[in-house]
């Protein structure tokens, strides 16, 4: 609960705020407290960022039944503000977008969906403009802010209002179908990573290509090729927007040729007998049965995956986010495998 010192030092960031001359009331009104934050945005003595950090420091105090009082004021707060931003002592002020960022704290964000697309006047192409002008901003980024929480009903929710645009009998402008676009593929954005989280294996990262570790078989220990285009395809997974799964599958298949041909280099200088007549993958994984640097069961499991990525990479895939993503985590994993084998081969 909120202490009974000055409102400055309950909220120390109030002491930078302009103009700051309005008392907090006591611990038993929360709402009062929230209409002062309120006010002192909404005149332009604060920042909508500083208004943010306050409402939340203020939730962070209040008792559960006091947080749902603060949570329906914010919902009428929502529904009852003009979506028009303005311009107040030099700050730009739009109530209807603090609330939706605040609501993004204070509720589900089934409700908040049902709430922001309320909004969304179907019928008045004018007011979906405003819309898309002052709403989606604050929507898309309270989405990505708070991604661990949207659950999987707000991301149907979302993909059925941009499915209603698009059925739409009014053709709408460019920026209306570009921001549900958006919409759309920020839920996308958020399942996929959703999904890559409850896979155990392990992904390379930016900073093991680039620095020396401990750790068993790092990144850096595979031929400078192969870390490059395995991090070439990490990086196309996790860049927003269109995904062409067929140039990160090549990538991830030139990864793998170029890996078998460095550990064939290094077991000829180990077992001799020369490397493969033929120069394919095939002819290379076949060597390394041979010298019995890989069993024949994992020639066969290692010839399948190779074969998927090249299907893969050549085929429109139904989920190819997560398809490659399963795809390259397994590759990167079977190579550090055979890294760590091709080392303990030399010790």
């Amino acid at each position: 609960m909120i202490q009974s010192h000055g409102a400055a030092e309950t909220f120390p960031c109030l002491r930078n705020v302009k103009g700051y001359n309005f008392p907090m009331p006591p611990p038993a009104a929360p709402v009062e407290a929230l209409g002062k934050i309120l006010d002192a945005h909404r005149r332009g003595h604060c920042d909508k960022m500083q208004a943010l950090n306050l409402i939340e420091a203020l939730r962070s105090r209040s008792s559960d039944s006091e947080t749902d009082e603060l949570r329906k004021s914010l919902v009428a707060l929502f529904r009852e503000s003009v979506m028009t931003s303005k311009n107040v002592g030099g700050y730009i002020v739009n109530m209807s977008a603090l609330a939706l960022c605040c609501l993004a704290e204070f509720c589900s964000f089934q409700q908040l969906m049902e709430l922001v697309f309320s909004r969304f006047p179907m019928n008045d192409p004018p007011m979906i403009e405003v819309w898309v002008r002052e709403i989606f901003p604050d929507l898309q980024w309270s989405l990505m802010r708070c991604q661990e929480r949207v659950d999987a009903d707000a991301l149907h929710r979302i993909r059925a209002q941009a499915a209603m645009v698009r059925a739409s009998a009014y053709i709408h402008t460019p920026s209306v179908v570009t921001a549900m676009e958006n919409l759309e593929k920020t839920a996308d954005w958020i399942e996929f990573h959703r999904f890559e989280k409850t896979l155990l294996s392990r992904k390379p990262s930016r900073h093991e290509t680039s620095k020396s570790t401990a750790a068993p078989a790092p990144i850096s220990a595979l031929p400078p090729d192969v870390a490059r285009a395995l991090e070439e395809a990490q990086n196309r997974l996790e860049t927003q927007g269109p995904f062409d799964s067929m140039t990160a599958a090549d990538l991830i298949r030139g990864a793998m040729e170029e890996a078998h041909r460095e550990f064939v280099k290094e077991l000829v200088l180990i077992y001799g007998g020369g490397p493969p007549i033929d120069d394919t993958d095939g002819a290379r994984r076949s060597y390394m049965r041979v010298v019995g640097f890989i069993t024949k069961a994992e020639e066969k499991f290692f010839s399948a995956i190779y074969s998927l990525i090249s299907e893969e990479a050549s085929h429109k895939l139904i989920a190819p986010r997560e398809t490659i993503l399963l795809l390259h985590q397994t590759v990167f994993s079977y190579l550090l495998l055979l890294t760590e084998r091709l080392r303990k081969h030399h010790t």
